[in-house]
């Protein structure tokens, strides 16, 4: 967990993380007084990572009493956003944002917060702050979905497609790309009619090496697709070939 966390788009906990936390809980209980923030900061990424927000929050409001920073008020914004408090959640954004007005997370957190309370002109004014800082896909608590893909989704999900799109790109790396992003990148680039972005993505997710058949498998017909359209017929015949490979590839 603290050389990441789980994988982005993972839908389960990680076991071990799981495991990790009720020993950091053993091992702390076995110390008294249990009281650095560092350590309930450590506590906290591990819940988080296990998706127990309601254990998270406690954990991060002890450490915002303790030693309040742009860091606790994050996590405990992470913990509220995800266990459905997003009006908390922009609570505990404010209050980092006080203590840390150049926290891009903070910033990021925030925009995702803002849209799922409806507060749309607040969303589009953090998302620029959140970029103009250089928000990343390196993340303090990573929690399945990369905040920037949240920003994007919850833009694309009200029609604002070039915000997605803003928040999609900025997280999308070449050397390596991250399937998810990637994906809702291309599709969100198909919806606004931009297909030949659209193949050149997909195609970064089947020349991935951390996609999954089945994801390669569907950028690669995807692809396949929007080349007939284009009249590429290179294209439709290259991707064509990967996508037969892929069908007859021994399990």
């Amino acid at each position: 967990v603290e050389l990441g966390g789980p994988p982005p788009g993972c839908a389960q906990p990680l076991p071990e993380a799981s495991e990790a936390a009720a020993l950091f809980v053993k091992a702390a209980e076995a110390r008294a007084p249990f009281c650095d923030a560092l350590s309930r900061l450590r506590l906290g990424k591990l819940y988080l990572a296990t998706g127990k927000w309601y254990e998270a929050k406690a954990v991060f409001l002890d450490a915002c009493r303790l030693e309040p920073s742009a860091t606790t008020w994050l996590g405990l914004a992470e913990a509220c956003l995800h266990g459905g408090e997003a009006d908390q959640a922009q609570e505990a954004l404010s209050e980092g944002n006080i203590l840390d007005p150049k926290n891009a997370e903070v910033w990021g957190v925030l925009t995702v917060a803002c849209a799922v309370l409806g507060k749309v002109e607040d969303a589009e004014a953090s998302l620029k702050q959140a970029l103009a800082l250089g928000l990343s896909i390196k993340e303090t608590f990573p929690v399945g979905r990369f905040i920037l893909q949240q920003m994007g989704d919850q833009f694309r999900d009200r029609g604002m497609y070039q915000l997605a799109l803003q928040a999609y790109r900025r997280g999308i790396l070449q050397k390596s790309p991250v399937p998810s992003l990637c994906e809702a990148l291309a599709d969100c680039l198909v919806t606004v009619n931009e297909p030949q972005e659209a193949v050149a993505t997909y195609a970064l997710i089947a020349e991935s090496g951390t996609a999954t058949q089945q994801e390669k498998q569907g950028a690669l017909s995807a692809a396949v697709e929007l080349s007939r359209k284009l009249k590429r017929e290179a294209d439709v015949d290259r991707f064509g070939r990967m996508l037969h490979a892929l069908h007859t590839a021994p399990p």
